[in-house]
């Protein structure tokens, strides 16, 4: 300590390794409305007039960047960059959404009446309803649609799966919900 030279002679893996780093971190700090300072701020202001992805914005910024430095440092470590700056840009939106990941589940069962309260007590969510009818059987059912997050799906589909263990759930990843117990549109 302190450390003046790289820890290997592989400047490709060094690359990668600070720019996951750095992604993740940017992405955490982007999931909180924050900003580092930096060239995300020009990202921010896309992201608000042009409603352009974080990692994107970062990514248009940081290539400006990177063009002119390639003039500076030679054309093999402005590809290098480009190719870190388009990692980063990646990363960053793949950690937004990863924060703000939910589960839409819709569920089909005759367990209908422990289903909801389950879902109004334990889980303390609000649901939908509607009316079906199997397209085979004819037989007309309710059909419950709720959104709830990665964590809560582990407890709901064990409370499922011992209560109905024959029922019908589909799972779709949702990254934006807005309103009442989510966020603010």
């Amino acid at each position: 300590m302190p450390i003046t030279s790289p820890f290997t002679d592989d400047l490709l893996l060094e690359m990668i390794s600070g720019i996951v780093i750095s992604g993740i971190g940017m992405g955490m700090v982007f999931n909180q409305n924050a900003s580092t300072g930096g060239t995300d701020i020009s990202a921010k202001i896309l992201n608000k007039f042009f409603h352009l992805d974080l990692g994107k914005g970062v990514f248009v910024s940081d290539m400006a960047v990177t063009v002119l430095a390639g003039f500076a440092f030679g054309l093999k470590m402005s590809m290098y960059a480009a190719l870190g700056v388009l990692i980063n840009a990646f990363i960053i939106d793949y950690i937004i959404e990863g924060f703000n990941l939910r589960k839409e589940v819709t569920i089909i069962s005759s367990k209908f009446e422990e289903i909801k309260k389950y879902i109004i007590e334990d889980l303390e969510r609000g649901f939908t309803t509607y009316y079906g009818e199997g397209g085979y059987s004819g037989e007309k059912r309710l059909i419950i649609v709720v959104i709830i997050s990665r964590r809560e799906f582990v407890k709901f589909r064990a409370f499922i799966n011992e209560i109905d263990p024959i029922a019908f759930l589909t799972i779709k990843n949702t990254h934006e919900v807005y309103g009442e117990g989510f966020r603010k549109l």
